[in-house]
């Protein structure tokens, strides 16, 4: 029945917005009860909660698209990521939770859900360890558990394995392709600016191999990440630090039964006996699940609670202009500027998930950070990433939280511009310019920057690294000098940063909000909400969706040197996009 009203619901509402006079706007609303009526689902008596790590997971609130709602296209409804917030939301109610008698973790964490960061990894795993003090049983099974799922199962009371699977344990390492010898057979040549002896984004483009300051670095957050794996496992589990990390310099790869020896894990069991042992832990002869999907709670779009505490995301690298798949700095720094002025909302948390960009945006929206704070407090979260123009925007807040793995610092500043003109030559081309000055054509690509234009450009870049450090000086209530020791573009751990003072508090986005309450005057259960700049305009998105559907799907290989040019080309778009002058992370740390 509830399927049928879905669908009726949303086939008719296109017809019923036009009666109404309710226009796109009004169209919109009612395909979200639609989308409400698939996720609402009731919860079974004595269910398991089932939580499979390959579910898409995203930071930021996703914008909706009425095709994945709508009966067409592809044969039914798209699955969409979940909120992050919403997950650990929906595993800790369930320890409240009378019709949920257990929590199971099954399959592996992707590398494009829950591995969006260590710092994602580490909320998820803090919400497991506050549903398993309720004294319900959390069990995980895995076929193979690597790092990563191996983090979030040992959280655990039981930890299964397939007896055709295992456990592979073998550390952590990052890669990064270098191309200044295939750009000069090219004959492309980038001329670089940059304040920083740590921005090392621009490196791939200009040497073979890691400069010492970028493998110093590297091999710092690795070792952050490698301590955060160390720690939370066997904090949980029954082995020492020194023996876990003996078993990773091994690179051991352990069969099942292996496994269970070592006590990596507690059994080795078919589906079968799997059921059985869950029968067992819950007390009952059968039961029914129900998954995380399905157990989220949905937004209910008629309320709008008052004393609430905004939440609102910076997910993406920052741009000028509005926000499209990127954190737009006009378009954050309205919505900032509409919660500065909503009685409603008592405090702010703003969640940074952001490698940084564009300076000038980071500005924009700094600002408004700095005006809200005047009215409100102002809480930042930080995510896996809250790098350069992503610390920029953070470091007036009046409070700053960071995960012990969250890639943070990079007070830096960097500009490349590309000199295609030898390329040119190679394929017999050549460029005819006509100009009214002498450096009309400076930002063309078919010509080498002079070095009084590369000098003039420098200025610029030394003078917004000035004022990044000026920012940070007031912001953190720290000495001048002090700032520029710790910038030169240097990344940190999160837990680096907090003894630098560069943050104020370790935790997850949780601890960000319940600091708000407190600091706002609120109750411990005040409601949240998440706002956004507006709602987005329904026949644009829908157009939008339509020319996606014409285009052809993203080159996907098992080859790794295909992800390595895809991760190139990105990398090399979201520098040459935003502008000759950025406050960008060195690289988008990639752990393997």
């Amino acid at each position: 029945m509830k399927d049928f009203l879905k669908l009726c619901l949303a086939a008719g509402c296109g017809s019923f917005a036009t009666l109404t006079g309710l226009g796109c706007g009004g169209f919109l609303f009612l395909v979200m009860l639609a989308a409400a009526l698939e996720t609402a689902k009731p919860v079974p008596e004595g269910a398991l909660l089932v939580v499979d790590l390959d579910l898409p997971v995203a930071d930021a609130p996703r914008e909706l698209n009425p095709f994945e709602v709508l009966p067409m296209g592809n044969g039914g409804p798209t699955v969409h990521p979940a909120r992050l917030w919403e997950i650990t939301d929906a595993i800790r109610r369930a320890a409240k939770d009378d019709h949920v008698s257990g929590v199971l973790l099954r399959g592996n964490v992707a590398t494009t859900g829950l591995h969006s960061g260590w710092a994602a990894l580490a909320e998820l795993r803090e919400a497991l360890l506050d549903f398993k003090q309720s004294g319900k049983p959390l069990c995980a099974v895995a076929t193979i558990y690597e790092e990563p799922t191996y983090y979030l199962a040992s959280a655990a009371d039981h930890v299964w394995v397939d007896p055709m699977g295992g456990v592979l344990l073998n550390g952590f390492a990052s890669s990064r392709l270098y191309f200044a010898s295939a750009l000069e057979k090219l004959g492309v040549e980038m001329q670089v600016t940059r304040v920083g002896r740590y921005k090392s984004a621009v490196e791939p483009f200009l040497t073979d191999e890691r400069s010492p300051e970028d493998r110093e670095q590297t091999t710092m957050l690795l070792a952050a990440i490698e301590g955060a794996f160390v720690n939370g496992v066997t904090s949980t589990r029954s082995f020492d630090a020194a023996t876990l990390r003996g078993w990773m310099e091994e690179g051991v790869l352990l069969s099942g039964d292996e496994s269970v020896a070592r006590g990596l894990t507690d059994g080795a069991l078919g589906h079968a006996d799997m059921i059985s042992e869950l029968e067992d832990l819950m007390k009952v002869d059968e039961f029914e699940t129900i998954t995380i999907e399905g157990y989220l709670k949905p937004d209910d779009p008629l309320k709008r609670p008052k004393n609430a505490v905004a939440v609102i995301y910076a997910e993406g690298a920052i741009v000028d202009g509005e926000s499209r798949e990127e954190v737009g700095g006009d378009t954050l720094a309205r919505t900032l500027r509409a919660a500065a002025d909503n009685d409603d909302f008592d405090a702010v948390v703003l969640r940074v998930n952001s490698p940084g960009g564009s300076a000038i945006a980071s500005e924009v929206i700094l600002r408004e950070v700095v005006a809200l704070s005047g009215k409100k407090p102002l809480i930042v979260s930080m995510g896996s990433l809250a790098a350069s123009g992503g610390y920029w925007i953070s470091c007036q807040a009046d409070h700053i939280v960071a995960e012990p793995t969250t890639i943070t610092g990079s007070i830096g500043v960097f500009g490349m511009l590309p000199n295609a003109g030898g390329l040119l030559d190679k394929l017999g081309l050549s460029v005819d310019v006509v100009k009214t000055a002498q450096h009309a054509d400076v930002m063309a690509i078919h010509r080498a920057k002079t070095p009084e234009e590369m000098a003039t450009i420098q200025v610029i870049v030394d003078s917004i690294y000035d004022g990044f450090l000026d920012r940070v000086s007031v912001g953190r209530d720290m000495d001048r000098e002090k700032v520029a020791e710790i910038a030169q573009g240097r990344v940190w751990s999160g837990e680096q940063a907090l003894e630098l003072g560069l943050v104020d508090e370790l935790g997850g986005l949780e601890d960000a909000i319940a600091f708000a309450k407190a600091r706002a005057g609120l109750d411990a259960d005040a409601a949240l909400r998440f706002p956004q700049a507006e709602d987005p305009d329904f026949m644009n998105v829908m157009l939008k969706e339509l020319a996606r559907e014409g285009r052809d799907r993203p080159l996907t290989s098992t080859s790794p040197f295909v992800g390595e040019f895809e991760s190139l080309r990105c990398e090399l778009e979201a520098l040459l996009g935003q502008g000759p002058v950025l406050a960008r992370m060195p690289y988008l740390l990639r752990v393997d």
